[in-house]
This record gives C-alpha cells, structure tokens and sequence, in this order.
C-alpha cells in the first residue's frame, strides 16, 4: 500500500509541477477562488503552488519511510504534519482568518493528548491509534 501511495504521489506530483511550473495563459483555464466576500475571484495559481510543494513533501516522507525505521519519535512529526493540515482547513473554511481565539487552545490541547497517547502507549496501540486520529 505504501508503495502505491508513493507511486501515485509521484504521478501527482510531476502533473502539478508542470502545471504550476507552465501555468495555463487563456483566460477560461484559469481557475480562481470565489467566496461571498470577493465576487471577482482569486487565481488559484499559488494555492495550486502549495499544493505541490505539499505533495512533493508527502512523497520525500513516504519515501523516506521505507528506507528507516519509523517509531514514536515520527508520530510527533506525523502530529505537526495533520495539526498543519487542519489549520490549513481552518484558514481556507473562514476565508484565510483565524476568527476565534480559542481555535489556537483547541489545537494546543489536541498536540498535547495526541502526542502523550503515542508516546506512552505500547505498540501497537499506538500506531494503531495514530493511524485513526490522522
């Protein structure tokens, strides 16, 4: 499964490089973002940029994976890299703002509980563990 996944992450990726590396130039294959907010529309060229980057990173851990052996220390890296992913979600669901101060709490706590689970408890509870909370 691993390496269907860091097959298919490399297939997506080099379509997104060249597509973000040749951006299309005609005015109908551009596509934008449009929130209630704006009616006219972002291009969505640096969101697509990011997307790639993203991509390519998940490809290089995937990867890297199946050359060492991954253990408790990777679930903190994991944890950073599906905290990152939900405030991703979070600025794009509110129009690129963080409108509530306890949202910062929120993420705080689920580091917290997160990474103590993962830590201390024994294999395979928590990969297992891991795996369902990503």
């Amino acid at each position: 499964m691993i390496l269907f996944a860091i097959l298919l992450l490399f297939v997506a990726g080099s379509f997104g490089l060249k597509l973000v590396i040749n951006p299309p130039e005609k005015p109908n294959m551009i596509t934008y973002f449009v929130t209630t907010f704006d009616n006219n529309g972002v291009p969505t060229i640096d969101f697509d940029r990011l997307l790639v980057l993203y991509t390519w990173t998940t490809f290089v851990t995937a990867f890297a994976a199946l050359l060492i052996d991954i253990g408790k220390m990777w679930s903190i890296v994991g944890l950073s890299h599906t905290t990152l992913e939900l405030a991703i979600l979070v600025l794009l669901g509110n129009g690129g703002k963080i409108k509530n101060v306890t949202f910062l709490a929120w993420m705080l706590f689920y580091i917290l509980l997160v990474g103590a689970i993962c830590i201390f408890s024994d294999f395979p509870t928590d990969a297992l563990f891991f795996k369902f909370q990503g």
